[in-house]
């Protein structure tokens, strides 16, 4: 019994853990309830390198289990390497996860953009918890990073939920053993005795040493 139940916790907490990751990511897609809200600031949220100018504004993305904030400035005009174009600044900030937020990434760096020839390149791109990938032609980004306590929150959140989910049946089954006046333990019939002579279970406990 002790055996199993310890299997079961475990088992039961690597599904929560897997449960925090895969809620995120899926949140992260569906964007429910989404608002934007935008402010004027002066400086920017993390130590950044001298050359970049002083931000322009913040937008920060709500939705259910999910914070963006995106801190920007541009500028446009000649560019380093030739012609004219549009330089721009930015430090990005995505953090997931329901009911706590668990997961947490950033970018931070800079790209110019060429009006002549509309090439774009990027320059000292910086990112931490964000896990890069192509698939089918496509560029994709997602964190990975865990922010303390709430993915610890949400493992243990979902791993309840799979406890009741393995725990249930059992549960239902000997409740409607002792409704018919069967061991709730083994299903043997206890008309007429107190200890089930069958598992040695009496009022729930178990008494016999190879159960225990």
């Amino acid at each position: 019994m002790r055996g199993l139940r310890g299997k079961r916790v475990i088992v039961c907490l690597v599904v929560g853990a897997a449960a925090t990751w895969l809620s995120a990511w899926g949140l992260m897609l569906s964007r429910i309830g989404d608002t934007t809200s935008a402010e004027f600031v002066d400086r920017w949220p993390v130590p950044v390198s001298d050359d970049w100018p002083s931000p322009m504004q913040t937008t920060r993305i709500t939705s259910l289990g999910l914070r963006v904030e995106v801190t920007a400035a541009d500028r446009t005009g000649p560019l380093t390497g030739g012609g004219n174009g549009t330089e721009q600044w930015a430090y990005w900030r995505l953090r997931l996860g329901w009911p706590a937020l668990a997961l947490d990434s950033s970018l931070r760096g800079s790209s110019a953009t060429n009006l002549a020839t509309g090439v774009a390149v990027k320059r000292d791109y910086e990112t931490q918890g964000l896990l890069e990938y192509r698939f089918r032609s496509r560029d994709y980004a997602i964190p990975v990073l865990p922010v303390w306590p709430g993915f610890l929150i949400n493992t243990l959140f979902y791993a309840g939920a799979c406890w009741l989910l393995l725990a249930a049946p059992g549960g239902v089954r000997r409740w409607r053993r002792t409704r018919r006046g069967q061991c709730p333990a083994c299903g043997y019939d206890l008309s007429g005795v107190e200890v089930c002579p069958e598992c040695g279970t009496r009022d729930g406990a178990i008494t016999s040493p190879e159960r225990q």
